[in-house]
């Protein structure tokens, strides 16, 4: 998949240009009046033992903090059940929060508990048919205003988790909410002006559920509440202009300068003139690049911490040494993750800048993998995670693939001083034979905030599942050893990390193909209906075709460990209370499902 690679005098030569030293100072915006007003995310319990004292429950509704998230439920004829800030705002409110519904519905609200009433406020809801919607709610001057829902979420959205933002600006009441793995919309899917002369000028924002017809459910993983909207970080470049980048460019006059543009809904960067190879660190020519704006924000301690996330952009260079860069953690002092492709020698990288140039490159693509060039888009999705940096890229129109194929885990890592920003740019490869042109184009760009690290998550999607422990016994069969990967925190990667994936972090068993939390006649019938037992065909099996034992390949071996595990049509969580089955049923068992394998091959 990837080759591990140490520290060099030549790492990323091609990036020995003034990169970050100049470019990098110049970038940092400087911080507005936003204000993050409150933020949770859940991963410590704890929430409302505080001191102080900064969010409370209202109405009736249970709360359980575990694994990072915070469980709303309400009973059946219950109308409803909040989590607020106990500070009152009486200015513009922006919240967001990442959920999953269970059932009934879930709602944002504002300035709940203000007017005259006392039980008045503005709401925003995902209601459990996939509809958005919102509420008015003021008593004393007409009661409850309802508006119209739209139809925003497929019926298998919902099983995702969601993103979900409700904005109050002035007398304008928006909201939009979009699942965790695709780009937000640009614009609110629902918004209204409100009436006039409602006196609702203050009050407690927060999350709730509500559905009187049944028990309302929902996991929060964080709330934000901010004094300005928290901005949609996504531009498609439809729009014709380049608002919310920041250009920085480091190519003197005596090469022409260089040329932003908007072309068919594209970013563009061009060097006027060809850029001569090698020019860089104490020269004065070097190469451009952009700073993707994130939140500037006033910070505080109950700010989100932006140095987790994941930037991905659609990227093609038009001429030959024109190279991409992508980077995160970008802070002043040549501080930074990059994410690289290189049209010189094909190869995508992980590297990182740490007061010096050039970089100190870490991963790098396998030799022999389709090669970055000239002409061809590309995605890349770089992502930092504490102290895990990942590189997922695949020619658009392509599968995209279930799990990063870079991965580096840092010894060392960094932080950011204050903000961090994405950046987007290119350069000219110090190793081209010949002066070139600087061009590269860009689209799709979306950052994704990313609360932490979700352990054996290797897709970075919020969810364990298949993608996953077939990447682990994938990395198991490698023998690199990348601590990457490292579950149980032994330094080895072998099979106790596949087993703590399964049993811990999954809570299941071996043999659970679908990985619905049992192992029972379905996996089989699905696993044999693969048509993958002993098919004579190396290493192609995987954990939803049979693969339990993690050697790409489904046989004997892997019934074996299924049915000693003692998991076969017993609850997940009660496999270790049941005994296991003998020696002669398990061959009874292994000889029947071969006569089976054996007819689904002959059919």
């Amino acid at each position: 998949m990837m080759r591990q690679t140490g520290d060099r005098e030549n790492l990323l030569r091609p990036i020995s240009f003034v990169l970050l030293g100049i470019c990098v100072s110049f970038a940092m915006v400087r911080a507005s009046d936003a204000k993050v007003l409150g933020y949770a995310h859940f991963e410590e319990a704890g929430l409302f033992e505080q001191d102080p004292l900064l969010w409370q429950t209202e109405l009736s509704v249970q709360t359980i903090e575990q694994d990072g998230d915070l469980w709303l439920s309400t009973m059946e004829g219950s109308c409803c059940g909040a989590v607020t800030l106990i500070e009152e705002i009486d200015t513009n409110v922006s919240i967001r929060t990442q959920l999953r519904l269970d059932s009934g519905a879930a709602g944002l609200m504002s300035r709940w508990g203000g007017g005259p009433m006392g039980r008045d406020g503005y709401f925003a809801w995902v209601n459990p048919d996939g509809t958005l919607d919102a509420s008015l709610v003021v008593r004393a001057h007409g009661g409850v205003y309802e508006f119209d829902a739209v139809p925003v979420l497929a019926p298998e959205q919902l099983q995702e988790d969601l993103i979900f933002q409700m904005d109050l600006r002035g007398a304008n009441l928006s909201a939009r909410v979009w699942p965790v793995s695709e780009n937000p919309p640009l614009a609110p899917q629902w918004s209204t002006d409100l009436p006039d002369g409602l006196p609702i000028t203050s009050g407690r924002s927060g999350v709730l559920i509500s559905d009187t017809a049944v028990m309302s459910e929902a996991a929060f993983r964080y709330v934000q509440i901010d004094s300005v909207p928290i901005p949609i970080t996504y531009d498609d470049f439809e729009d014709g202009n380049e608002a919310g980048w920041s250009r920085v460019q480091n190519i003197p006059a005596s090469l022409g300068s260089g040329n932003y543009s908007v072309e068919n809904g594209e970013y563009r960067m061009q060097s006027l003139l060809p850029i001569p190879p090698g020019t860089g660190s104490g020269n004065d020519n070097a190469s451009m690049f952009s700073i993707f704006k994130l939140t500037s924000r006033t910070e505080n301690e109950q700010s989100p911490d932006f140095r987790n996330g994941s930037f991905r952009v659609k990227v093609r260079s038009n001429e030959e040494g024109s190279d991409i860069l992508n980077g995160l953690r970008n802070t002043v002092g040549t501080t930074a993750y990059g994410f690289f492709a290189s049209t010189e020698t094909g190869e995508f990288s992980i590297g990182s800048f740490r007061g010096s140039i050039p970089a100190t490159e870490h991963v790098v693509s396998e030799t022999g993998e389709t090669p970055f060039q000239v002409g061809e888009d590309w995605i890349l999705e770089g992502t930092t995670i504490d102290n895990r940096a990942t590189l997922k890229y695949w020619r658009a129109g392509d599968a995209e693939p279930a799990t990063p194929q870079l991965v580096f885990l840092d010894p060392d890592p960094i932080w950011p001083t204050g903000k961090t920003e994405a950046y987007i740019g290119g350069y000219v490869h110090s190793e081209h034979a010949t002066p070139a042109n600087l061009d590269v184009s860009f689209d799709d760009a979306y950052y994704r905030f990313i609360d932490r690290w979700t352990e054996g998550d290797f897709s970075i999607d919020y969810d364990l599942d298949a993608a996953d422990i077939d990447r682990l016994n994938a990395e198991i069969r490698s023998g690199e050893n990348d601590l990457f990967f490292d579950l149980n925190g032994d330094a080895l990667v072998n099979d106790s990390d596949r087993t703590q994936w399964v049993k811990q972090l999954k809570g299941t068993s071996f043999g659970d193909a679908n990985l619905d939390g049992s192992f029972g006649t379905s996996d089989l019938v699905a696993v044999f209906k693969a048509g993958q037992y002993e098919d004579g065909i190396a290493q192609n099996s995987t954990w939803a075709t049979g693969d339990w034992n993690g050697d790409g390949e489904f046989d004997t071996s892997d019934l074996t460990i299924a049915f000693q595990d003692g998991g076969f049509e017993t609850n997940a969580q009660a496999v270790h209370s049941v005994p296991e089955p003998s020696s002669a049923a398990i061959y009874v068992l292994l000889v029947a499902v071969g006569f089976w394998s054996k007819r689904l091959r002959w059919a």
